[in-house]
């Protein structure tokens, strides 16, 4: 239930019925009444961002990696100042049963209220993934033209041109993104 918690639905029902699971399935799954299988454990960890390891093993599985590198700051406009050195990111903690393929940005400053706190750790997939896949998603974007930004990923109106939407900055339209890595944890 930690997991479902973390991921926004207050209730087995609720989680359910949001993805498509047969109820009584997934209650039996939380509850420990029915064993859960690795399939289902993907399932539920794909959903919930964390990792199926935890789900089937819990506190008794060690994550292989417990911290994750700063890669560099988010600041206004939601662009990303990254570290010119990877090694220069201080190391933090990964969130409890987050997965370990994880990669982080440190928030500075109030211009992403109320939607990001200053000092608030935004985590992302180290595995990018092309634009067209994650369009409608809030990610960690790479432009061609090098500038890193959190934005929710739009489909422009030309062909593999994409437009950056977020709660404080004016739109950025019609660009070129070389991959995007959707957020998977805040904390």
């Amino acid at each position: 239930s930690a997991a479902r918690l973390k991921a926004g639905f207050s209730s087995a029902r609720d989680a359910a019925l949001s993805n498509g699971w047969k109820e009584s399935t997934y209650r039996a799954h939380e509850g420990n009444t029915r064993g859960l299988d690795e399939e289902a454990a993907r399932r539920y960890a794909r959903r919930f961002k964390v990792n199926w390891l935890w789900l089937l093993h819990g506190d008794i599985f060690p994550q292989q990696n417990a911290t994750v590198r700063v890669r560099g700051h988010v600041g206004a406009g939601a662009e990303i100042t990254a570290f010119a050195d990877a090694d220069l990111g201080e190391e933090i903690e990964l969130p409890p049963g987050a997965v370990a393929d994880l990669e982080a940005v440190i928030v500075r400053g109030t211009s992403m209220f109320p939607r990001y706190f200053d000092g608030e750790v935004i985590y992302y997939s180290n595995h990018p993934v092309p634009p067209d896949q994650v369009a409608g998603k809030e990610c960690v974007v790479a432009l061609t033209d090098g500038r890193m930004f959190v934005k929710q990923l739009q489909r422009g109106r030309r062909k593999n041109r994409f437009n950056l939407m977020s709660w404080n900055a004016e739109p950025i339209e019609e660009v070129a993104v070389e991959w995007a890595s959707p957020v998977r944890w805040r904390g």
